[in-house]
């Protein structure tokens, strides 16, 4: 084997290796891996503030934030790389209360849904 097809499998090689990369962050989906609740008291109506991170990979096209406590429930939807959500809720929280974050994604094929259910006390 000469020196050339030596440096040229090394290229190859390293290319591959980078277009592995480029597609599992362009083709696997990010998960939902932290979910942070806030609760603003005092006006009206009193305000539930979610974030969430994610890990890497390819982002959801809209995430849906349900959130359900005792006597009432709110819910919003949020379009692609947004990463919180500001919840308007009529009563204040007692008790515990449930976040569910139900993010749609689509890469190749049709559209899916992962959902992460995240109970708060």
């Amino acid at each position: 084997m000469s020196l050339d097809a030596l440096v040229m499998r090394c290229w190859f090689f390293c290319w591959g290796m980078v277009a592995l990369v480029l597609a599992r962050k362009s083709l696997v989906p990010a998960r939902i891996i932290g979910v942070d609740c806030a609760y603003l008291c005092g006006g009206n109506p009193s305000l539930v503030h979610v974030r969430w991170i994610y890990s890497e990979g390819l982002r959801p096209r809209s995430v849906i934030v349900d959130l359900v406590y005792p006597g009432d429930r709110v819910s919003a939807t949020v379009g692609y790389g947004i990463c919180a959500a500001v919840l308007p809720v009529a009563t204040p929280l007692e008790g515990t209360c449930e976040v569910s974050l139900s993010a749609t994604y689509r890469s190749v094929g049709p559209a899916y849904t992962l959902i992460t259910r995240v109970s708060m006390i």
